[in-house]
């Protein structure tokens, strides 16, 4: 009787209270786990028949068993690969805060040059002094180098979606929308800067669509949809945090960039068609045609609503700006009467005085 019969007879004379079918079927085919895919399928096929066999000779064939058998093969089978699995994950993680870190870094040094350079140009008289401020000041120009690192970086989470080859356009999709999001709030809120970066992830996806990839419609549509999302998103955050904005001057900016931001991302999306060729132009074209509609309707309601609580929240500021000023005017005026009266008072005292002389 060799190891695997006496493990089932011991299973089936204790009734499962010293062993189980899952462990002794993961211990009989643990051999199995290193063997590489070529010899696998002959070698599987081998032990299950001979388990098959020695389950009947102690009658214990039946769908529970057989489950419970299933599962044992299949632990023992990919248990080493989960292990390593997780352990990718760890390092994924890792890396994923590595990349964070190191990119907040680079932002804050690319910071540091420009007001250095806005500070030194500050101190200088020179013809194109205002010019060159200017440029120092524009929010693209000081975020150039940070717009690469993030193509890169959606360059590279696209590809591992389309290596996943799982759910591409859903996948691609979060992806877009979580760094268009992340990247517009890591700054200050602009329609050029908004669609600057819009453009960069787009292009990443465009890119690797044209790289001849079979999930390229999704990558597209779930770039494009995702980017989309991502900029409402920004825009629906900045409506809830116009409630409480006590600053007039940066309402009035965020109003002017939320006109027309519906018709400027279809613009957007049409000057990236124009850029590109191939399987990228056609797909950017499609979502173009099919999805205009829905794009311009979502991008129209959630601008409206923050353009509308922006300007509640002007006019609510002015109101208060006017009752502060007529408090105030209140308050002088109470302030000279109260003098008023005090100097009459003392007048009256004089003249009762000179009466009596």
């Amino acid at each position: 009787m060799d190891k695997l019969e006496q493990n089932l007879r011991d299973y089936k004379d204790s009734e499962g209270l010293l062993t189980s079918i899952k462990a002794l079927c993961n211990d009989f085919f643990k051999d199995v786990s290193d063997k590489d895919e070529s010899a696998l399928p002959d070698l599987l096929k081998q032990k299950m028949n001979e388990l098959y066999d020695k389950m009947d000779k102690e009658s214990l064939i039946n769908a529970k068993n057989l489950k419970s058998a299933m599962e044992g093969i299949n632990q023992a089978l990919v248990s080493g690969e989960e292990k390593e699995l997780y352990e990718l994950f760890d390092k994924r993680d890792e890396i994923n805060r590595a990349i964070e870190a190191k990119r907040e870094e680079i932002k804050n040094r690319l910071k540091i040059s420009f007001e250095a350079a806005e500070e030194v140009v500050k101190d200088r008289d020179f013809g194109e002094k205002e010019e060159i401020l200017e440029l120092l000041n524009n929010a693209i120009i000081r975020e150039t180098r940070m717009l690469g690192i993030l193509k890169e970086s959606a360059q590279i989470a696209f590809l591992t979606t389309l290596e996943g080859a799982k759910d591409v356009e859903e996948t691609a999709g979060a992806i877009a929308k979580n760094m268009t999001y992340a990247a517009i709030r890591g700054g200050e809120f602009s329609k050029e800067r908004m669609f600057e970066i819009s453009k960069n992830i787009i292009s990443a996806a465009g890119n690797l669509a044209n790289e001849g990839h079979i999930f390229a419609k999704e990558l597209i549509k779930g770039a494009i949809n995702g980017t989309r999302d991502g900029i409402l998103r920004a825009i629906e955050k900045l409506k809830d945090e116009a409630k409480f904005a006590p600053d007039e001057l940066r309402l009035n900016s965020q109003l002017l960039n939320l006109k027309n931001v519906d018709e400027e991302f279809i613009a957007l999306l049409k000057e990236l068609e124009n850029e590109f060729d191939g399987v990228a132009k056609s797909e950017i074209e499609s979502v173009i045609n099919s999805e205009l509609d829905t794009n311009l309707a979502k991008f129209k309601r959630i601008s409206d609503q923050a353009m509308e609580q922006i300007s509640s929240r002007l006019e609510e500021l002015k109101s208060n700006g006017v009752a502060k000023l007529m408090s105030e005017a209140n308050n002088k005026f109470e302030a000279l009467n109260q003098e008023l009266n005090d100097k009459s008072k003392k007048l009256k005292l004089n003249f009762d005085a000179n009466d009596k002389l």
